[in-house]
């Protein structure tokens, strides 16, 4: 079983919304500004305010790799569109696993005004295959550092020949 698997029971909340969609936005800071029912649900928050004007980084267990969190920042800073297989917390001290798809939206000058975030939960092969790549990245920055974790990624992608998107798109098809 993988670190991040047994680092604590999912939640029996997340397992009834597997199939549904759900969204938020965030705006240009990160800051949480909408997140429909689906996330107040899963999160088991009593309303939509709980969430707004709060951090998205709440939103990520603290197992998620820093290596794959900063390749992502710094993708969604550079107006580029972004998929995230993630394990995100829960209140309950419970986590699920959620694949998102996050839609950079522009204003009239081209500039960044708000991130659109589609959550769908992955399959079981999905996690699976993430978890062994989390793990490793977890297991290298605990032990040496992230700027290791980062080189690991980088040469795990180039020994198969694809992104990071491409590898995810890959592994979402699982």
């Amino acid at each position: 079983m993988s670190t991040i698997e047994k680092s604590t029971v999912v939640s029996s909340d997340a397992s009834s919304n597997k199939d549904r969609r759900v969204l938020s936005r965030t705006n240009i800071n990160f800051c949480v500004t909408y997140a429909d029912e689906g996330v107040v649900v899963l999160r088991s928050r009593s309303s939509e305010r709980d969430y707004v004007k709060k951090s998205s980084t709440v939103l990520c267990h603290t197992d998620m790799p820093k290596a794959i969190l900063k390749r992502f920042w710094v993708q969604l800073h550079s107006k580029r569109n972004t998929i995230l297989v993630n394990k995100s917390p829960l209140e309950d001290n419970g986590y699920y696993w959620v694949t998102i798809d996050f839609d950079a939206q522009f204003n009239l000058r081209n500039h960044t005004f708000w991130f659109l975030a589609r959550r769908i939960s992955p399959s079981t092969q999905t996690v699976k295959e993430i978890s062994k790549l989390y793990d490793k990245l977890l297991s290298i920055e605990q032990t040496m550092g992230l700027e290791v974790s980062e080189k690991y990624l980088i040469r795990f992608l180039k020994e198969r020949n694809q992104t990071f998107d491409e590898y995810i798109q890959e592994i979402i098809k699982l």
